[in-house]
């Protein structure tokens, strides 16, 4: 699975949104500050851009719908019988629909999706990535 309902969202993650998030709520962190938090996720982008096997450069964290695309391929080739992808990693949303330990601070199950499903289902980059997720299936 791509990633559950309380952990960042692949695009958020890429963003580096789930840093931001601790930063503003006063979590602990390992790093010294944020930018120094943001610094050693720039690093993890590089592996995980490496270790998704992607051709080409890095993408932008700006532009994390490569990296969506990338990690829910990865998933998908996985000998595995059942691979799941939360609706927020398909849409490439960036915000995570849960964050552990709060109750007003964040807005926990608020948010809706940017559309009905249907709508959403029929988006030209999302249906890519269903498709793109039933040929790694396959193969």
């Amino acid at each position: 699975m791509s990633g559950t309902h309380d952990l960042a969202t692949i695009a958020g993650w890429w963003q580096g949104r789930d840093i931001a998030w601790n930063w503003a709520l006063g979590r602990t962190s390992e790093a010294a500050d944020e930018a120094a938090d943001h610094a050693a996720r720039a690093e993890d982008r590089s592996r995980l851009w490496t270790a998704l096997g992607e051709p080409g450069p890095q993408p932008d964290p700006s532009d994390p719908a490569p990296v969506v695309d990338a990690a829910l391929a990865h998933v998908a080739r996985t000998p595995c019988g059942l691979a799941i992808f939360p609706l927020e990693d398909l849409v490439g949303l960036v915000e995570q629909p849960n964050l552990p330990g709060t109750t007003n601070e964040h807005p926990n199950w608020r948010r809706r999706m940017p559309d009905t499903t249907d709508a959403l289902l029929a988006r030209p980059e999302i249906a890519a990535r269903i498709a793109l997720i039933e040929t790694a299936r396959a193969s």
